[in-house]
């Protein structure tokens, strides 16, 4: 595979998807009695988006790849760290502990970023498998990863009592599980009272005052924690963009971009709004069935 950076991907995609939506408007605008161009255009119109989806694989196999080839060497690096910490006349000098920390800090942060990559381009080629989900117990095994943190910190946690959706499990759970790690993360030092809620809302297809068609359920999670500048809310979403200090907070920077990835498979949004030093709130919409809880009727 020719290496090619990550710009010229992305001027690619824009490039063939513009072409494709300048199309799709011709189409729209053809006399509808042409049939021959009609379906010259909708061969175009095919042949652009087998360009735009050869593309994304393509992006998706480089990354892949990349990923893979760094994970050996990380191992080497922070192994011989180790083996050399070990060797070394003891007591070390406070230099070489120095320098050997810098090492093995260094690669241990590598290896995550590189993970978190591949967890980023696996993403891409998830497949989804509904069933019906209760909510409640969702946010409940989400919790329990978290329940030392919860319990010695002191964190007070509410949500509402969430209906039953037919959705993917795997996909659910981890947008709860990154909305969550982030407001109970980024909270505070030292604050007595950090907080985290959950609230939902449904919207329901039909509804006479809304352009709905299909059922919407709206996630909102809120915490009273260190907030972010709305004026970097545009950033927030981007792959290994990072709002704080790494020293302080740890993290990669992609947990937000796949919580944003998964939601665009349910035709739905997600929205951040945040106050330095009050806090922020999350909100999601998901377009998937949803039901009384404990029942399969909408």
């Amino acid at each position: 595979m020719n290496s090619i950076d990550s710009k010229s991907w992305k001027e690619k995609f824009e490039e063939s998807e513009l072409a494709r939506l300048k199309l799709v408007q011709r189409l729209d605008d053809e006399p509808q009695n042409d049939d021959n161009r009609c379906l010259e255009l909708q061969a175009e119109n095919n042949r652009l988006k087998d360009e735009i989806n050869n593309l994304r694989e393509e992006y998706i196999q480089f990354t892949s790849i990349v990923s893979h080839d760094f994970c050996a060497p990380l191992r080497h690096i922070t192994n011989g760290a180790d083996l050399l910490e070990s060797s070394l006349p003891q007591p070390l000098s406070e230099d070489t502990e120095e320098f050997l920390e810098i090492i093995k800090t260094a690669g241990i942060r590598l290896s995550n970023l590189v993970e978190a990559l591949l967890s980023y381009s696996r993403e891409q080629r998830h497949e989804s498998n509904p069933e019906f989900i209760e909510l409640n117990q969702v946010v409940a095994d989400v919790l329990s990863a978290f329940d030392d943190t919860i319990t010695e910190d002191n964190i007070a946690f509410h949500h509402d009592d969430l209906p039953r959706i037919y959705a993917d499990l795997s996909d659910i759970k981890r947008i709860l599980y990154i909305l969550i790690d982030n407001a109970i993360k980024y909270r505070k030092p030292a604050l007595d009272g950090h907080y985290v809620s959950i609230k939902h809302t449904r919207l329901k297809a039909g509804d006479d005052d809304q352009a709905i068609k299909q059922d919407k359920l709206c996630l909102t999670v809120t915490d009273n924690g260190i907030g972010f500048d709305n004026k970097h809310v545009s950033d927030i979403f981007k792959p290994l963009k990072r709002l704080v200090p790494r020293e302080r907070y740890e993290g990669a920077g992609v947990g937000l971009a796949i919580a944003k990835k998964i939601v665009s498979r349910y035709a739905g949004t997600i929205e951040a709004i945040g106050e330095k030093g009050n806090g922020a709130s999350f909100n999601i919409t998901l377009s998937v069935p949803i039901y009384d809880s404990d029942s399969n009727h909408i």
